[in-house]
């Protein structure tokens, strides 16, 4: 592949605000305010000073490899241990796709198009995020670099909105919540939140460089956090923790509450826009992502995207399955955060250990 073709650090920054920077619009807050209530919004900062030093031994072991993912758990781990770790990931990441899509299909019906089948709505989602996935990942990488400053401003008009709305700062207190103890302990439990940050290491083949994918991690984790932070500080300070312990989707809440004067209300609509975009893009990621942590662990292919088609059908599949409607999709959502975190702080630093000894028994 020629290198201009190829992804370099503010494409793959790119793709990390997006695909990261919506998970405020989602599910993801539903499952925080349930335990932490008031004090969800130190969850993202707390957790991604949790993950930044594994987060940072895996980028130099890129930087020192020069491998994908895929291969680094070969190479440090060994063939079979390694592909099994592969393995799972990828249906970590083939089901928890599906499951997202389908909530997403389902925020779409529910919120937004009541009169349109979720079948078709999610027909139609999984299609665009097939042909967008189908480019390559230079065009997923281009498309979110040129959307992203679009999707942003957006976000910021919304936070100015807001502003001029009721807020009231008590609704933070107290400050820990039900208390510190539970605070830190959510936040190791939901530090897979930024777990994306690992797995976009499959795309290594596809970046120009791998210091490009190191700064674009390391940059992306404490934007996002930060970006997580004021909006999970808003929704509390707008509805209180207490009623968003029961509210789905604050997000689309909030954006429904927002006003620009005496006259001209309703805005949702336009945020609506921007959300399908960002979801778009983000969703074509997953499809690239995993259909890539799929081929590199089969070695036998030559083309990603070849396999793309399929792996979409299977998407699109698991989706309709009538069990996987938003409580399944929420189920699976917490088991999937807490399991992850533990894989997230846990693999780099075996695989750190693994790459030490290596190097020791080498050097003796």
């Amino acid at each position: 592949m020629q290198n201009q073709f190829k992804l370099g650090t503010r494409e793959i920054l790119a793709i990390i605000l997006i695909s990261l920077g919506t998970k405020f619009t989602d599910v993801t807050p539903d499952l925080l305010f349930a335990e932490t209530y008031m004090a969800s919004w130190m969850v993202p900062l707390i957790a991604g000073s949790i993950v930044f030093l594994p987060l940072f031994l895996f980028v130099k072991l890129i930087n020192k490899y020069k491998l994908s993912l895929v291969d680094l758990n070969v190479r440090l781990t060994g063939k079979y241990v390694g592909n099994i770790i592969n393995l799972i990931l990828f249906a970590f990441s083939l089901i928890g796709t599906a499951l997202m899509l389908s909530n997403y299909s389902d925020i779409l019906m529910t919120l937004y198009f009541p009169q349109t089948p979720k079948l078709v709505l999610h027909f139609v989602l999984t299609l665009v995020c097939l042909l967008v996935a189908y480019g390559g990942a230079y065009m997923v990488g281009r498309t979110a670099w040129i959307v992203l400053p679009y999707i942003k401003l957006a976000l910021l008009v919304l936070i100015i909105l807001t502003l001029s709305e009721e807020l009231n700062l008590s609704y933070l207190f107290p400050f820990f919540g039900t208390g510190i103890d539970v605070v830190l302990k959510e936040s190791f439990l939901q530090n897979s939140i930024y777990i994306e940050l690992i797995l976009f290491a499959a795309l290594i083949p596809y970046v120009r460089d791998s210091k490009n994918y190191s700064k674009a991690v390391l940059w992306g984790l404490w934007v996002v956090a930060l970006e997580m932070s004021i909006f999970y500080f808003f929704y509390i300070i707008v509805f209180d923790a207490y009623s968003l312990k029961n509210m789905l989707l604050p997000f689309q809440h909030l954006a429904r509450a927002v006003e620009l004067g005496r006259f001209i209300s309703n805005f949702e609509g336009y945020f609506l826009a921007f959300w399908i975009v960002g979801s778009i893009v983000k969703f074509a990621t997953y499809f690239f992502i995993t259909t890539t942590i799929f081929t590199q662990t089969i070695k036998k292919v030559k083309f990603t995207k070849i396999y793309i088609i399929p792996i979409a059908a299977v998407i699109f599949v698991i989706g309709i399955i009538p069990e996987t409607i938003v409580h399944a999709a929420f189920s699976y959502r917490q088991m999937s955060l807490y399991v992850g975190s533990y894989i997230f702080v846990t693999l780099p630093i075996i695989l750190w250990i693994l790459s030490f000894r290596k190097k020791a028994s080498v050097a003796s």
